[in-house]
């Protein structure tokens, strides 16, 4: 084999397969952008007592990674002005 030949053969590299890692942390961000953590508004002062009094809105999501479940939990706190909501939607969560 000439070394022109050694040239002309390359190894192709295939990263379009995603490992079970990779799945893993996909999930989680796409998790937290459904959730919309990326995006920060900001919020007005929090009144006295209304961390420690407030209402507390939570978000669940299941996640496996090999034989192993995970659980991500979102908390927020619902604004003292907002009406009664069974889950935080956007806008209605104050982000600390």
């Amino acid at each position: 084999m000439s070394s022109e030949e050694d040239q002309d053969v390359f190894e192709i590299t295939d990263f379009t397969t995603a490992s079970e890692w990779e799945r893993f942390i996909s999930k989680i961000e796409e998790v937290f952008h459904e959730w919309k953590l990326p995006q920060h508004n900001t919020a007005p002062p929090l009144k006295k007592g209304e961390l420690s009094e407030g209402v507390w809105l939570e978000k669940r999501e299941q996640l496996m990674f090999a034989s192993f479940q995970f659980e991500a939990v979102h908390h927020c706190l619902k604004p003292s002005d907002a009406s009664a909501a069974p889950l935080p939607d956007e806008g209605e969560c104050v982000h600390i």
